[in-house]
């Protein structure tokens, strides 16, 4: 998402916690952020174009392939629990000093893959190795991924809850399955006349596959007692019978099988700044 690793924490990250952390990716577009962006690759991907900008009053903290948790873990066969641990568990703290020491922040947004964490798989055949097993040591062997991804999320909200902040969770981006590069042509990068239908996802497809993601994201909104906000950026990817890579001007908005791509993070963010413009407005309600 970041070319290299020394793109991935800034100077002002730097300076704040005064230590390199393996895997971080921390970015600041301000040194007065108004909104601190949290979770794993999928929260680089929804501020990557406004990283790329220094633009509108952001904050970044995130790890590829970690879930944003105090204590339970995400992850797949091929890694170590030790090193996975290690990687994921600064997440939070790190998270908890940025808003002690930024006061500006006015909430905290996060946003992660959601399908694959609570059913415990990849899509399509890209991901056909993908499992992840969210658990608390290396002898759980009997994890139940959807209790944990709520469990999970309600502890480390009701964290940023007693700083008197704002908590918006987004509801993922849709995965369409195979490599984006399949769904365009190289130059110009748009679909073909003839679209392919491996790059777009049924809408029935897309519900079967999220029905129990969604069913978590309510279970945390209540058992955080309604207190959160919900931004659902799949609707702005997807229509009545379909879900895909491109919209109307034909225009691919992922980079690969699940992440957006530089425009696609610009649309979406967009739409995320008029959503929330509204949704804070005094007449709304969650």
């Amino acid at each position: 998402m970041f070319n290299t690793p020394d793109d991935w924490v800034d100077d002002i990250c730097k300076a704040e916690l005064g230590a390199s952390y393996e895997y971080l990716i921390c970015r600041f577009t301000t040194s007065t952020p108004k909104t601190l962006v949290v979770g794993d690759s999928h929260a680089a991907q929804f501020v990557y174009d406004s990283i790329s900008k220094g633009a509108n009053d952001l904050a970044l903290v995130a790890v590829n392939g970690c879930l944003p948790f105090v204590d339970l873990v995400a992850i797949n066969p091929y890694e170590e629990f030790s090193d996975k641990a290690s990687r994921c568990r600064v997440v939070m703290p790190i998270v908890l000093k940025v808003l002690r020491d930024f006061p500006s922040i006015q909430q905290v947004v996060f946003a992660t893959r959601g399908a694959m964490y609570v059913d415990g798989s990849g899509y399509g055949d890209v991901e056909k190795k993908n499992t992840y097993r969210i658990i608390k040591d290396p002898n759980d062997l009997l994890p139940e991924n959807y209790n944990r991804f709520i469990s999970g999320y309600v502890a480390s909200i009701n964290e940023i809850l007693k700083f008197g902040k704002q908590v918006i969770f987004v509801e993922d981006v849709p995965e369409i399955g195979v490599e984006a590069r399949s769904c365009v042509e190289d130059r110009p990068i748009k679909i073909t006349d003839k679209e392919r239908p491996d790059c777009i996802v049924p809408r029935k497809s897309f519900d079967q596959r999220n029905t129990n993601y969604r069913h978590a994201v309510g279970s945390i909104n209540a058992a955080t007692e309604n207190r959160i906000k919900i931004f659902p950026a799949y609707e702005y990817l997807c229509d009545e019978s379909s879900c895909g890579a491109g919209l109307e001007d034909g225009v691919s908005y992922f980079y690969d099988d699940d992440h957006l791509s530089l425009r696609g993070s610009h649309y979406i963010f967009g739409k995320f700044s008029e959503w929330l413009t509204k949704a804070s407005s005094p007449s709304s309600k969650n």
